[in-house]
């Protein structure tokens, strides 16, 4: 199978994102302040660069969905995990909210799983025909 690029990007618009790329080398590891915490700044910057660095790659929606798709399954399964920690301990209303939070991200994942995006989507429960 071939990779194409989908007709809303014009090769003009793709020659552009690649010339105005963060180049690898310059992309520096965050680090926290004294407190462990990152800046709202940093944590933007961090997830735009990875994020572009996917579209470089694979100029196709498709891996964008993927990888929405592997960090919804990340936030549910942290929140799933921070739930039953939490009723562990003694805290059920704690318990509660995070596995409540923890079933909007699985519906999030549900439906990005019913969204199609091309020939590219292998993450697709209702394909058209």
């Amino acid at each position: 199978m071939t990779a194409s690029i989908p007709n809303e990007i014009s090769m003009n618009e793709l020659t552009n994102f690649y010339e105005s790329a963060t180049q690898e080398s310059a992309i520096e590891l965050a680090k926290p302040d004294e407190d462990g915490c990152y800046s709202k700044q940093q944590i933007m910057d961090v997830a735009c660069d990875a994020l572009k660095q996917i579209s470089e790659l694979i100029p196709d929606p498709a891996s964008h969905k993927f990888a929405m798709l592997k960090i919804a399954d990340n936030m549910a399964n942290w929140h799933t995990t921070v739930g039953q920690q939490a009723y562990a301990e003694g805290r059920d209303a704690s318990g509660e909210a995070w596995l409540r939070d923890a079933g909007k991200f699985q519906a999030v994942l549900d439906i990005l799983l019913s969204v199609h995006l091309g020939d590219n989507d292998y993450w697709t429960n209702n394909v058209p025909e």
